[in-house]
């Protein structure tokens, strides 16, 4: 064997094997909705709109994230659309740059570095453009410093775009477009996310909001015209399961208290039947002449002294 493991796939390399039981991937928990159909849309002061699909969100704060505490760098793939309102864009893709030097307040590329991002962007995205740059701010807040203005002005093409995002920040992301690095300001509401344990906020991006209560979502009609059940609310059946508990621990005491009663009782009764058997027993005294009957005898017997002294 010569110490070499033989269930290694040819050609791999030992430090991307992974035992089992090692560690699960996370799954975020994302509304399938959602996840099929949710997209940020970003607005110019001349109507130019460019949206962002929420996996795109998802996946540029993961990047983010790990990079953290420095910076991060890639290149944007988007579609370029028209209609009947003008020029619009549709973001597909982010593809980062794997050999960028970044730290916590800079990132510089190389040219090769760039040309192999950009072969690697094509590959993955062939029904897209390379329209633009995305980096990371991280716990420094979306903004565009001067020299990332600077950088955006070599993107030549009007409708190119910037994008900085910080998973740690209330806004989360913003877009910067063409050459002046104008913003783009959010023009629908953020995205509904389902969050599967609130406290883990490293495991979302913390820009998406919480989703709305169960009582305020719009209920449709189901076929044929019957209406599905909403919903208990959650108050409502915790107030209900509180109830219930409270009526039966209620029961149980008065049902004890009941039977405590009783055995008093009983104890009571057995108490003073031994009090009574414990007493002994008295002979009743003898009856006492009273003051009138020994007068009466005293008379008695002198009227006999005086019959005999006769």
């Amino acid at each position: 064997m010569n110490g070499t493991n033989s269930f290694l796939p040819l050609g791999r390399d030992r430090s991307d094997f992974v035992p089992l039981g090692r560690k699960q991937p996370q799954r975020p928990c994302l509304d399938r909705i959602e996840a099929r159909t949710a997209y940020h849309i970003f607005g110019a002061e001349d109507g130019f709109e460019v949206a962002v699909p929420v996996a795109v969100l998802e996946r540029l704060a993961a990047f983010a994230r790990k990079s953290d505490p420095d910076e991060w760098y890639g290149l944007v793939c988007a579609r370029e659309c028209e209609d009947a309102d003008g020029p619009h864009a549709v973001v597909v893709g982010v593809v980062p740059d794997l050999e960028v030097d970044a730290g916590p307040a800079h990132i510089r590329t190389t040219h090769d570095s760039e040309y192999r991002t950009r072969t690697l962007a094509r590959s993955l995205f062939p029904d897209a453009e390379v329209v633009g740059w995305a980096h990371s701010h991280p716990r420094l807040g979306v903004f565009f410093s001067g020299t990332d203005k600077e950088n955006q002005a070599t993107w030549r093409h009007p409708n190119s775009l910037g994008i900085v995002v910080d998973p740690w920040s209330a806004e989360g992301i913003m877009v910067f477009r063409g050459p002046e690095s104008e913003p783009m300001r959010p023009q629908l509401p953020r995205a509904v996310r389902v969050s599967c344990d609130p406290t883990e906020v490293d495991r979302h991006p913390p820009f998406i909001e919480p989703p709305a209560p169960a009582e305020a979502r719009e209920v449709l009609p189901r076929p044929g015209g019957s209406e599905p059940k909403r919903p208990a609310s959650r108050f409502k059946t915790r107030a209900f399961v509180i109830a219930a508990l409270s009526a039966l621990v209620g029961v149980l005491i008065a049902v004890a208290a009941g039977r405590l009663w009783v055995r008093i009782g009983r104890l009571e009764s057995r108490v003073s039947s031994l009090e009574q058997s414990s007493r002994p027993e008295t002979t009743p005294a003898a009856p006492t002449a009273t003051h009138d009957q020994a007068h009466h005898a005293e008379a008695a017997f002198g009227a006999v002294d005086e019959l005999r002294g006769r």
